[in-house]
């Protein structure tokens, strides 16, 4: 089965950005207002698929659950609810443009992919599971479905990265992106090339032991709710992790394909600072750099805004679309 991912177009945005020019750099785009919110709250948002109709689909990996948004009325629709059957789903995570307005959404806690039509509702299910590869990473033209190889499973024996459905298993390109790490390390990012300080550390293991779904532990736990970790625990574990000598220079889950093919890389912010975005043109220059206002992060970049998330102090999220910069 081939599942070729649809193709872009760049529309004009509406101008609520403010942008600062300096001769010799990348301009720079402040994202200050946006121009569409939603009041319904979410956990943990891992993916945004934007439709060709300006509606947009959202994967909640603490709810479990992928519903149908619509800002214009004002509408929250569930598609995808929890559970192991053929329309369901176990902490879904990414959602990865295919033909048209189909979607692949990537169903973590069942090792599936399932294929969801234009509005959102699931019509197949695909298997994905490959030895010594992590989860789908991306969909290429061709409907080639491409895997992140974990730097444990690397060796003298090429691991297979491209894999066509119902075909064969392809050596995909190993290159490294730089911030993505080439080990089984930890990185607590912080600042972009800094060095770890033990505070990091200790604030690293303490949020994956009391917000993870995989950790076992408390309410989110997922792995019999285990009751929630002491300081003791939180120490111990502390000290048996291995982490990277320095902090990444970016986030690889804050690089995001944008139309007319443009790539978003995100950067880490320090504590009260926005959050920056490199925007790069199909050669690899650097044409904007976008700012938006502290505790947003952008989840995707579609034809009709950057959508983002902001997160409030204690964890609820809500959505929020910005015009897109020209």
């Amino acid at each position: 089965m081939q599942l070729p991912s649809g193709s872009f177009s760049w529309p004009v945005a509406a101008a609520l950005v403010s942008m600062v020019a300096s001769p010799g750099a990348a301009q720079v785009v402040r994202l200050v207002t946006p121009n569409a919110t939603i009041s319904e709250e979410f956990s943990s948002i891992r993916g945004i698929r934007e439709l060709r109709d300006g509606r947009i689909l959202v994967s909640d990996y603490l709810d479990q659950r992928v519903v149908l948004v619509d800002f214009e009325r004002q509408t929250v629709t569930q598609r995808v609810s929890k559970g192991g059957g053929p329309t369901e789903a176990r902490l879904p995570t990414r959602l990865i443009p295919a033909r048209g307005d189909s979607t692949l959404l990537v169903d973590l806690g069942n090792n599936r992919l399932l294929l969801l039509d234009g509005s959102g509702r699931p019509i197949r299910t695909i298997a994905a599971v490959r030895p010594g590869v992590l989860g789908v990473r991306g969909l290429d033209p061709s409907g080639a479905l491409y895997f992140a190889v974990p730097g444990w499973s690397e060796g003298g024996n090429a691991l297979p990265s491209r894999f066509r459905p119902g075909g064969s298993l392809e050596p995909g390109d190993r290159r490294h992106l730089p911030g993505c790490g080439g080990s089984r390390r930890t990185d607590a990012i912080r600042h972009q090339g800094a060095v770890p300080n033990p505070a990091d550390r200790t604030a690293f293991v303490r949020r994956f032991l009391t917000q993870s779904p995989t950790s076992g532990k408390g309410e989110n736990g997922g792995m019999g709710f285990s009751p929630i970790p002491n300081e003791a625990e939180i120490v111990q574990m502390t000290h048996g992790t291995q982490f990277a000598e320095r902090h990444p220079m970016f986030n690889a889950g804050d690089v995001l394909l944008a139309p007319g093919g443009k790539l978003w890389v995100g950067r880490p912010a320090a504590e009260g600072q926005p959050a920056p975005y490199d925007v790069f043109d199909a050669g690899g220059r650097r044409v904007t750099t976008v700012e938006l206002k502290p505790g947003r992060r952008v989840m995707a970049v579609g034809t009709r805004g950057v959508y983002a998330v902001a997160e409030s102090e204690v964890g609820i999220q809500v959505l929020e679309r910005y015009p897109v910069p020209q």
